[in-house]
């Protein structure tokens, strides 16, 4: 067993190898992926007076057909009026409007799902989780866009259709601010350092001439991976065209192989807010176990693959 630390932030993480011969490990029931698709589809085509007010679309080229849109949430927590309005404010009780709004990202018109995904495609829906950031951030009062995507039922997916989803918020999430923050307490980008270190490392798992893909040395989740820009950028929109179809290269391999585990999975991006300085970097946290009382109550991971053997599985 190790105790180890995150690469920059004070969090921590238990490497116990022995819970994996547990006889309930990772023996999973079946999820979302595998349900079949109701017949009352509100994110197929055909189905698009299902949906709430479309903002945009991607086209197939000489073609009307759709191949991804992005609509509003049905469903949205936030709203884009009082911002900044103070509801409570004292030393224990704080409140404010919750400002800001969602939208989904309906990634394909059929029944595919993101790992059988063409290489094409996967570039157009990076392209459009980049075209909602930047415009979303152009709002004021929107400081952050959070853009991310939940695959299977114990990934928190309600709808097996694939898709992802945009949250655009005047406040910086805790997680960025947090991390963004001690980021900054660094001389140099400490991410390009730990890029320089991981590949040459036990758990790097994929490279190519843009980025890298490694299993993170102090996980939170079992088979966690993330994916790095080599080059030091703050935002996905520094990409060019052809580093798109890099990154896309590398999160098909990832994906393909959370296949074979049958697993759910959230992925993330995460970016500079506004005037700061970050490494960009896309987070994929595969959702093999829940979350317990360890956890939950010490904050800290409980890891039943090391990150090194976690490699392993994808490099093989």
């Amino acid at each position: 067993m190790e105790l180890r630390k995150d690469y920059i932030l004070n969090r921590w993480a238990y490497i116990s190898e022995v819970r994996e011969k547990r006889p309930s490990n990772f023996k999973f029931v079946q999820n979302s992926i595998e349900v079949p698709h109701p017949k009352s589809c509100p994110f197929c085509i055909g189905a698009e007076n299902q949906t709430p007010d479309e903002k945009g679309r991607v086209v197939e080229s000489g073609r009307r057909k759709w191949l991804i849109r992005w609509v509003a949430n049905k469903y949205s927590a936030l709203e884009l009026h009082e911002y900044g309005k103070i509801l409570s404010e004292n030393t224990f009780f704080k409140a404010y409007s919750p400002y800001g709004l969602q939208e989904v990202i309906i990634e394909t018109p059929d029944k595919k799902q993101m790992a059988d995904f063409s290489h094409d495609h996967l570039v157009l829906i990076l392209k459009v989780y980049n075209n909602r950031i930047e415009e979303l951030s152009k709002i004021e009062g929107i400081n952050y866009v959070m853009v991310f995507k939940n695959q299977g039922r114990e990934a928190g997916a309600s709808i097996i259709h694939s898709h992802s989803q945009v949250v655009a918020v005047g406040k910086v999430p805790a997680l960025i601010a947090e991390e963004v923050k001690e980021f900054n307490t660094y001389q140099e980008c400490p991410y390009c350092n730990v890029i320089e270190a991981e590949r040459m490392g036990p758990r790097k798992v994929f490279e190519n001439e843009d980025f890298v893909a490694f299993t993170p040395y102090a996980p939170r989740f079992n088979y966690e991976i993330r994916v790095y820009p080599k080059k030091h950028m703050r935002k996905l929109s520094e990409l060019q065209n052809e580093q798109y179809f890099n990154l896309a290269d590398i999160l098909k391999k990832i994906l393909h192989k959370l296949q074979e585990l049958n697993a759910s999975y959230c992925f993330y991006i995460q970016y500079a807010p506004k005037d700061q300085d970050f490494h960009w970097h896309l987070e994929i946290l595969p959702r093999l176990s829940n979350l317990a009382g360890f956890e939950l109550s010490g904050g800290d991971g409980l890891i039943g693959v090391s990150p090194e053997d976690a490699a392993n599985f994808y490099r093989n």
